[in-house]
């Protein structure tokens, strides 16, 4: 907990997310396959164009296109540089940015178990996440997802409108609200239902809100994932309501069998190695 003297805000350190079979059905993935590493899914050296500005970020249209899900990462300005303005939000005064783009990561892990089991692990997120809003120094700072929309080229909205040098304005509206600048999802069915379309069962993440449930967070835009009877993904939008909590890193995982390493191979016995014989003279001969 951090007390400050505008309010109390919180850093949630984990939660872990339960696969809810019954209450929320798994989206089929749009290509089934092995989990997705972060080769699959992140280029380092590339910014992605997103709202106005350059961002680095995880790509996951390729795994999550039926839930209009295109990108998670740290948005910059339009040179991908770290915006350094700050907004305030909420009664408490809540101190807010966006996360450098140098900050997001992500990492693969394969964990050996004591039961002989190895936890593979995708792991991505801001590594900024020490922040509690409190002061200029210890900013909030905000990962944020393009969602709603069919491809990543139409997270490019040039023409948002930027409020402050390098800041766009949050996905509200109709105008601004599909591909536009949302939070990541930080709640637990959302985040979920990304992990099991990256072919992970399981998942866990870390995220910042106020004590006070205020709403000073970008909208998440997609707030349930309803299931159609042919079992399609059936998205429910809000471009309106802002968000009380916003994931700062997200951890997917699946347990799978280790393994079985064949033995060695004996090597074949070497040949018996055969000494030189000893000549012996014939007695016969030196009579």
């Amino acid at each position: 907990f951090f007390h400050t003297p505008s309010g109390i805000c919180m850093r949630v350190p984990r939660v872990v997310l339960l696969f809810l079979a019954a209450a929320n059905a798994q989206i089929i993935p749009p290509n089934p396959g092995p989990p997705a590493k972060c080769s699959d899914i992140w280029d380092p050296s590339k910014y992605i164009p997103f709202a106005g500005g350059l961002a680095n970020g995880v790509k996951l249209g390729g795994y999550t296109g039926a839930i209009g899900l295109q990108f998670i990462g740290c948005r910059g300005d339009n040179q991908g540089r770290p915006i350094d303005d700050v907004y305030v939000a909420g009664r408490a005064f809540s101190i807010l940015s966006s996360c450098p783009p140098e900050s997001f990561f992500c990492r693969d892990e394969e964990i050996l178990q004591s039961d002989g089991t190895i936890r593979k692990v995708l792991k991505f997120g801001t590594r900024n996440t020490d922040g509690d809003g409190a002061s200029l120094e210890t900013r909030l700072q905000q990962l944020y997802m393009c969602v709603g929309v069919d491809t990543l080229e139409e997270c490019d909205k040039a023409d948002s409108p930027l409020s402050r040098p390098g800041m766009a304005q949050c996905c509200q509206g109709p105008q601004w609200g599909p591909g536009g600048k949302c939070s990541a999802p930080g709640t637990v069915a959302l985040a979920t239902t990304l992990c099991n379309s990256l072919n992970y069962p399981d998942g866990s993440f870390d995220w910042a809100t106020s004590l006070q449930s205020q709403d000073v967070f970008c909208p998440v835009g997609l707030v349930r994932i309803d299931v159609n009877e042919d079992g399609s993904a059936a998205p429910v939008w809000d471009w309106t309501s802002n968000s009380t909590q916003m994931a700062q890193e997200i951890t997917c995982w699946v347990v799978a069998e280790a393994e079985q390493q064949p033995p060695p191979l004996v090597p074949p016995p070497s040949p018996p190695t055969s000494s030189p014989g000893t000549i012996r003279k014939d007695p016969h001969l030196y009579l």
